[in-house]
């Protein structure tokens, strides 16, 4: 799965990944990695035009493949029935996020089925501080700043990786990449190029004392 792994990360690199031909684990891996994209909440879309020249682009060049060798037909047929198709709608999403100078990503954790959730006293949260929650479901940070409280993810939108506290720098590291968020979401600096998306919010109040934010139900 080495190859797998080596295209897919090319891909969220923003690179041009190196063509190969799957094998039947990699094409189902493909398949399953779109399904699971897909079915996040607002998941990024490529422009429909973009789409479109890109279909144009790929049926031109596969018209002028020569035919491949008998025993690697059935796996290019399930690469380009699905497993490509695939992997070209995830290529549409990376190369349209550099044309319009930005990474795609959740602008808010916007659930179905929510709860508010308590995680801190009210008082505990001084001006100007941050404090790191996990309801179970969802972890993040709460902050206050000119006296209201907002909550952030605290899942790097890089590759996933868990934020770390910086208290003293007010800001939350990523441990993966040398990349630092503002309580506010914002990129504050960032090794990657392009840089990660904004965290995304998480609705926070303040009520009856506690400092609540609204999550999926745990159950």
């Amino acid at each position: 799965m080495r190859r797998l792994t080596d295209f897919v990360q090319r891909l969220l690199d923003g690179r041009r990944p190196r063509p190969f031909v799957p094998t039947d684990d990699e094409t189902a891996a493909l398949r399953a990695a779109i399904v699971l994209k897909s079915s996040a909440a607002e998941p990024a879309v490529p422009r429909a035009q973009f789409v479109a020249d890109l279909r144009e682009r790929l049926a031109d060049r596969a018209a002028g493949l020569e035919q491949p060798p008998p025993r690697l037909k059935r796996r290019r047929a399930l690469l380009a029935g699905a497993g490509a198709a695939a992997a070209a709608a995830t290529a549409a999403v990376v190369a349209d996020r550099t044309l319009i100078g930005g990474p795609p990503g959740l602008s808010a954790l916007s659930p179905n089925d929510g709860v508010w959730h308590p995680v801190l006293a009210a008082d505990a949260l001084a001006e100007g501080e941050a404090v790191a929650f996990d309801t179970g479901v969802v972890s993040g940070f709460v902050s206050r700043a000119a006296g209201r409280v907002s909550a952030r993810s605290g899942i790097c939108t890089h590759q996933f990786c868990r934020l770390r506290l910086n208290q003293p720098e007010r800001r939350l590291d990523c441990p993966c990449h040398r990349t630092a968020f503002g309580y506010d979401g914002t990129v504050l600096r960032s090794q990657l190029s392009p840089p990660p998306a904004r965290l995304p919010l998480i609705e926070a109040r303040e009520a009856g004392g506690q400092i609540e934010v609204f999550v999926p139900r745990s159950s």
